[in-house]
């Protein structure tokens, strides 16, 4: 199918959505390896068999775990917006939004 060349840079709804899809998946790799690199913060902290190796005082505990959590915390909300990205995308889908020229005025 040849393409006419003044439709050649012009970019569909289809063509955004599949941006935003490939830019999410870039974006849950990520958050695979900050959940990864989190876990192994973890298991450096409190050892392989829960020992503690380094000692820390409670007060350095309850930190560690107030950074544990706040970590927890911005990811739970930054997949709060990957679901709620997805769930506009599949809406312009069912609704044919996505087969429409996406105006860049």
């Amino acid at each position: 199918m040849m393409v006419r060349p003044e439709r050649a840079n012009k970019k569909t709804r289809r063509d955004a959505a599949l941006e935003l899809l490939s830019s999410l998946a870039d974006d849950e790799e990520a958050v695979s390896r900050l959940i990864r690199a989190e876990a192994e913060h973890i298991r450096a902290f409190t050892g392989a068999d829960g020992s503690f190796p380094t000692h820390p005082t409670n007060k350095q505990i309850i930190e560690f775990q107030s950074g544990v959590v706040r970590m927890v915390e911005a990811l739970t909300e930054k997949q709060k917006l990957v679901i709620r990205t997805l769930e506009l995308i599949k809406e312009l889908e069912a609704e044919g939004e996505v087969d429409r020229e996406w105006s860049e005025e």
